[in-house]
Parts: structure tokens; C-alpha cells; sequence
């Protein structure tokens, strides 16, 4: 085929586009480098189903490094996207996502990013969230258990407390008159929320028995005598009870043993009653007072108390802890 322009004469020939089917004119030189008619045709936009070699797309990115969108183009994709929700990532994308993260130190954010953050703090703080919300955030987590952490990263936090706590500033906010809940006195109902806080859990305080607790435990066991320990006792002064001995053969009536010792609940032999062993702490009249109490509080509810004092226990053999039990 050939086009005339005045004089010079040169051949033209005619190529079918791959994608779309048009006829292409084409010089001859181009007839090996031309494919397609277009630049929707090049970049494969009539064309989805077929996916990009790596090689293209390692071209593709190299083309694209450093370049980025106009204040224009941010603005029209902003539009375009308002009010359309973002489908959730599937779980190939999140694994492809956490392997290109892992071991990529996360960079300090910019000023913007520090601002924008700011920003939504404030929004949270002036705008709660709604009792519907918390209740949705409730029950999203409830069956739902926290992974326990590596010793890797239990070590990591150590080295991190451990830094924090050795800076003075710190210190001196959190110590003495800084402190701000120096010489404030806990409420009762502050009191009673915490002992509530600990029932719920299940937390044993002590963590530990004392070394009196610890014979007493042995006599029982050398007597094949069931036994649990740092029971709660639900009575209006309620606390963790030492011993508790339930109703079994030998035993009739479920029964308590309280290993006092001398100076946490101020043997009588040795303290006055306006004795006081921690600063802000109980005197020893109040003390007896608040371990009579829970004694008849548990009576009344059908328990046998037995207390021993420390001075005693250490004394004490197996036949006279065996009287003592059966008496």
C-alpha cells in the first residue's frame, strides 16, 4: 500500500491490533515494534484477564519510583472514593504484607502524620464512644484470648521497665509529695471495689505461705486430712481464710484454721493496744477487733474457727495439733 505527499513517496502497511482489532497504518520499520493502536490497548485496559509478566511489572515499578499523584489527582481519587468502603484484605494479602514488614524497622512518623494523629485523639477524647459501641467492643472480644507473650518479649519488656524506672525524673513524679495520691486515705467503697476486683479474678494472695502455714499443711497431710487453702469467705468483713478444712470423715463441721502471726496481728503478750507496726496501718486493738469479727462472722455462719498463734505452732508437735483439731 502507498501514500503519495507530493513528490516523495513512501509505503505504508496496514496491522490488526491484538486487543482491539483495529487496523494499525504502520511505516515499515514499525511493523515488528507496533502491537497495539492505542494506549488503552498497551496497557492491557480492554484486556483484565490477562495478568502482567514479573519482568513488566518490575518495569512497571521501576518507571513509577519517585514519581507521585497531583494535588489534582489526590483530590479526584478523594472524590471518587467518598462513601465507598474498602473491602477486608484476604488472608494471602495480610501473609504477603506481614512477610514484606517482618524485620523493616518502622520510620519516625512526619509532622503530618504527628498532626493528623493529634488530630483524631482530640476527636476520640470530645467524642466518646456510645454505650452501643462499647457494648458491640465487648462482645467482639469476649471468648477471645491474647496469645502469651515469647521470652523474647517478656525479656524486652524487663529491659524497658527497667529503663524507665532507673530515669530520676521518673521517680520523683511517682514519689513523696509528687505523688498524686500522697497521704490521700482509700474510701470504703474504694476498698470494697478492689477486695471485689480480686474475688472476681481469682487471685490467691499471698502468693505464698508462711513457714507456720507451711506446718500446719504438713500435719494435716500426715493425717490424711483433705484441706484447701486462701479460700474467700463470703461474710461482710470477707478475706482469704488461712485453712479451710471441709466436712469429711474425722470431720463433721467444715472448720477454718488462722495461722496468726505474732506481730502482723500483735500477739497480746507482746503488744499494747495502741501499738502500731506500719506507719499508716492498723493499731492492735483495731487489729483484734477486725479478727473477732470475722471469727463470729464465720460461726454465725456455721464454720468451727480454730487460730493459732505463731509462738504456738512453732512448739507444736503432731499429737497436741491432733488434739487441738479433734477438741
Amino acid at each position: 500500500m502507498v501514500f503519495k505527499k507530493g513528490d516523495n513517496a513512501k509505503e505504508r502497511l496496514i496491522k490488526k491490533c491484538l486487543i482491539c482489532g483495529k487496523d494499525i497504518i504502520l511505516m515499515p520499520h514499525e511493523l515488528e515494534k507496533r502491537k497495539y493502536c492505542s494506549f488503552e490497548c498497551s496497557s492491557h485496559r480492554l484486556y483484565p484477564n490477562k495478568p502482567c509478566s514479573e519482568s513488566t511489572k518490575n518495569k512497571i515499578s521501576i518507571a513509577n519510583t519517585g514519581k507521585h499523584h497531583t494535588e489534582e489527582v489526590r483530590k479526584k481519587m478523594s472524590i471518587d472514593r467518598t462513601g465507598k468502603k474498602r473491602g477486608p484484605n484476604t488472608k494471602e494479602t495480610n501473609q504477603k504484607i506481614s512477610l514484606a514488614l517482618t524485620g523493616r524497622k518502622r520510620e519516625p512518623p512526619t509532622e503530618k502524620a504527628r498532626r493528623n494523629m493529634s488530630l483524631a485523639q482530640r476527636k476520640r477524647k470530645h467524642n466518646p464512644l456510645t454505650e452501643e459501641h462499647k457494648r458491640k467492643l465487648i462482645f467482639s472480644h469476649l471468648g477471645k484470648k491474647l496469645p502469651p507473650f515469647t521470652e523474647e518479649h517478656k525479656q524486652k519488656i524487663r529491659d524497658s521497665n527497667k529503663k524507665t524506672w532507673s530515669r530520676p525524673e521518673i521517680i520523683a513524679k511517682v514519689s513523696g509529695e509528687n505523688n498524686p495520691m500522697y497521704q490521700i486515705p482509700k474510701s470504703e467503697e474504694t476498698i470494697r471495689k478492689q477486695k471485689m476486683s480480686i474475688i472476681k479474678s481469682g487471685r490467691v494472695t499471698p502468693t505464698k505461705d508462711t513457714s507456720i502455714e507451711i506446718k500446719i499443711q504438713n500435719f494435716l497431710k500426715q493425717l490424711r486430712i483433705k484441706f484447701l487453702t486462701h479460700q474467700y469467705t463470703n461474710i461482710q468483713h470477707n478475706y482469704q481464710c488461712d485453712i479451710l478444712i471441709p466436712v469429711q470423715e474425722g470431720i463433721m463441721q467444715p472448720t477454718i484454721i488462722e495461722c496468726d502471726g505474732d506481730a502482723f496481728h500483735y500477739n497480746p503478750k507482746k503488744y499494747n493496744k495502741d501499738d502500731r507496726i506500719f506507719k499508716d496501718g492498723k493499731t492492735a486493738e483495731e487489729q483484734w477487733n477486725l479478727d473477732n469479727a470475722r471469727t463470729q462472722e464465720l460461726i454465725e455462719k456455721g464454720f468451727r474457727v480454730i487460730r493459732l498463734w505463731e509462738h504456738e505452732i512453732k512448739v507444736m508437735d503432731l499429737n497436741k495439733f491432733d488434739n487441738t483439731l479433734k477438741c
